[in-house]
């Protein structure tokens, strides 16, 4: 019975067109477009309506005026009926004939502007927004002449107060837009007015709304008349009774600080910021998130007009909103992660007093407030002078870095790298919170964010931090982070290999910040392992990339030799065809590092060997790196491996039973035919500079084996 309800054929029968129907949408074929969009527009369904006007920028490319005579009048007419999917289909078509200037001002004017303009009155909420944004798009592609005579009085007279609320809003953002279009003149005279009027509107979300067009306003106006017309208003609702205002208000100023001198900023901005963040945190509104949001544009913009005491007392109000919503136990469990006991002990200011318990009604938004904080973690050390940092900050890091929320750790960790670089000879102090992070154990996505811009982070701490000299295991304590990095996201986390590969691009950075035997003992034997044993081609081609530097910049001639012999051994005499595909890979990153006499010694005839190699693939992946190799080789010295090249080269085309390889191999053959060989004695005027960087590589691998035999007499 239950399947019977199913009634399948039925409703298969039911969803079919009748013929009737079918007659309705069928078009005569021999009608041009031009008569077609005219039909369709006529007798045609709103599905063929959207046809028409996803059409409309070819026919007017096409049929220019036959199609503003015939089409556009229907399409205006059919826009006061249309359902809003054809609405919003015309808004979009109406943007792009403006863009792409299609027509003539006065004839876009004619038959668009105004009919964007009168669908903005349209009863339907979704369909009005959607024409005005469209108005505000197309506002900067039409002359000032057209956006005063069409657009200007229309946004004044729908600023009057005797309009409504939704009619008073729109007014907001087409001034905004608008006054960008005007001189100074025509602002103060035609659009402050309307603009006071609407910052002192009785609705406060209008009040809001014309304090985020603002900026656009003392733009146009410009610094002076920015003081004199707007600044006052900007401040009296910084002190509106509903937060949604003060936060616009609070935006429009920060927006504004380019156009306002030093004393404007000393005298009214920064007192105003000061109260501003002072009644947040006191309020635990929604003004609260405001604060955090905004503070590193509070550090950047206004700085230099803060004295000593305003900017100790910024940087307390900051520690606060690293710290909401975290109960002193939180703290205190944060403080004892072995790692952090390196740290200086909290400051006063940091943990709340008991009278200050969190409210749970506002965790949420607590939490969005130490991710912004945690977000402008980087600005604020900036503002912050460099050797305060300890005292000011370095707390904050701490517990940034060990909130319970993963945002707010992964926020701190995607900054890490510019606290790191601000600090300059202080950076070291931070390297207990790279190895706090470098150890995650929770969320991979937190180990990513600190990944990213791992090299920069470990050179900044390492080498300008001079960490050795500062902390006692520094380098050490670092090293082992890395290490437990590398195993969790190959042990723990096995599916999410993406951060795996960026260490381990990374890590080719190590001989810029440890020594080589510190690679070569810990991080040479994880990557070789990576290198045949990880289960994504993209980390195995980082392995192969890493190790290839790994050996260029080794310092010692036995541990060179014996990591090229354990390459060249795990990938091109591998049993796993996967393994010899990546030698070619492998092959191409030493023929960048080395010079040309490294390769053709240590390698060049162990990539002659895979011609044998049973596996197409292989065979295929030898054809592609042939050419590079050949261009290695230089005459006479080289005559006898340019003869085994050749020789196999033949051996391969004339044996080869695989289609692809066979396809591939004629066309090496022709690339082969156009790479050139040097001559010994005399170089083609092309060749030059890559002989010179040849000679530099060269001569660098010749002092490397000079040093160490240096060294061994010593």
């Amino acid at each position: 019975d239950d399947i019977q309800e199913f009634n399948i054929e039925k409703d298969v029968r039911t969803s079919l067109k009748s013929q009737e129907e079918l007659d309705k949408l069928t078009v005569d074929e021999t009608l041009s477009d031009v008569d077609r969009a005219v039909y369709l527009l006529s007798s045609g369904q709103e599905v063929q309506f959207l046809s028409v006007i996803h059409n409309l920028p070819s026919l007017l490319k096409g049929w220019q005026n036959e199609s503003i005579r015939r089409v556009l009048p229907k399409v205006k007419e059919m826009l006061h009926t249309a359902g809003l999917d054809v609405q919003l289909a015309a808004t979009e078509v109406f943007t792009t004939v403006a863009k792409e200037e299609l027509l003539p001002i006065a004839v876009y004017t004619q038959h668009f502007l105004r009919a964007i303009i009168t669908n903005m009155n349209t009863k339907e909420p979704a369909s009005s927004q959607a024409w005005l944004d469209t108005l505000l798009s197309v506002i900067p592609f039409l002359p000032k002449e057209t956006v005063r005579r069409e657009v200007l009085g229309l946004a004044i007279a729908k600023g009057q107060l005797s309009q409504p609320t939704a009619s008073r809003l729109s007014c907001c953002s087409i001034l905004g837009a608008v006054a960008v279009k005007f001189d100074a003149h025509i602002v103060k005279k035609d659009i402050v007015h309307t603009v006071k009027q609407l910052c002192q509107d009785v609705e406060h979300n209008v009040r809001a709304c014309m304090c985020s067009y603002l900026h656009s306003v003392a733009a146009a106006l410009g610094a002076e008349e920015t003081r004199k017309c707007i600044l006052d208003e900007v401040v009296e609702l910084a002190g509106d009774e509903e937060s949604q205002v003060r936060e616009a208000a609070m935006e429009a100023l920060l927006n504004m600080t380019d156009l306002l001198d030093d004393d404007c900023l000393v005298q009214h901005v920064v007192p105003l910021v000061c109260k501003y963040c002072e009644q947040a945190l006191q309020n635990e509104d929604h003004t609260m998130l405001s604060v955090a949001k905004n503070f590193g544009r509070f550090c950047h913009n206004i700085s230099k007009n803060f004295n000593a005491e305003q900017h100790a007392w910024l940087l307390s109000i900051y520690r606060k909103l690293c710290t909401v919503g975290r109960t002193p136990l939180d703290l205190n469990d944060g403080s004892q992660d072995p790692i952090m006991l390196h740290i200086t002990p909290p400051t006063p200011d940091v943990t709340p007093t008991p009278s200050h318990q969190p409210n749970p009604d506002k965790m949420e938004e607590y939490l969005g407030c130490r991710r912004l904080s945690a977000y402008n973690f980087p600005a604020v050390v900036v503002f912050c002078l460099t050797e305060s940092f300890e005292h000011e900050l370095l707390e904050c890091a701490s517990l940034l870095c060990t909130d319970a929320d993963p945002q707010v750790r992964k926020h701190f960790a995607s900054g890490l790298h510019e606290v790191a670089q601000s600090l300059e000879a202080l950076a070291y102090l931070v390297q207990p919170h790279l190895v706090l992070l470098l150890r995650e154990r929770h969320v991979p996505g937190v180990l990513d964010a600190c990944l990213r811009r791992l090299p920069d982070t470990l050179t900044a701490v390492i080498i300008r931090g001079n960490l050795a000299d500062n902390k006692v295991n520094g380098v050490t304590e670092l090293i082992g982070a890395l290490l437990a990095a590398l195993s969790r996201l190959e042990q723990q986390w096995p599916s999410v290999w993406r951060p795996l590969e960026t260490l381990v691009t990374h890590l080719r950075r190590l001989p810029d910040v440890i020594t080589s035997d510190q690679i070569y003992y810990k991080f040479a034997p994880i990557i070789f392992k990576l290198l045949t044993t990880n289960h994504y081609l993209p980390v195995r081609q980082a392995a192969a990339s890493t190790v290839c530097v790994f050996i260029r910049h080794n310092r010692k001639m036995e541990q060179r030799r014996e990591m090229w012999d354990r390459l060249i051994q795990d990938l091109c005499y591998s049993r796993n065809y996967r393994n010899r595909n990546l030698f070619f890979d492998a092959c191409r990153h030493m023929m960048a590092l080395f010079s040309r006499s490294f390769f053709k010694e240590h390698l060049f005839e162990h990539v002659l060997g895979l011609f044998n190699d049973p596996v197409p693939n292989v065979r295929l992946c030898l054809c592609k790196i042939l050419p590079s190799m050949k261009a290695l080789l230089k005459l006479p010295k080289d005559r006898s491996l340019h003869g085994q090249l050749e020789t196999n080269v033949r051996k391969l085309l004339s044996s080869e039973k695989d289609r692809d390889v066979s396809i591939a191999i004629r066309t090496t053959i022709l690339e082969l035919d156009r790479t050139e060989v040097a001559m010994e004695s005399l170089t083609a005027q092309h060749h030059v500079d890559v002989d010179l960087q040849d000679q530099r590589k060269e001569e660098e691998e010749l002092m490397l084996l000079q040093q160490e035999m240096k060294n061994k007499d010593e």
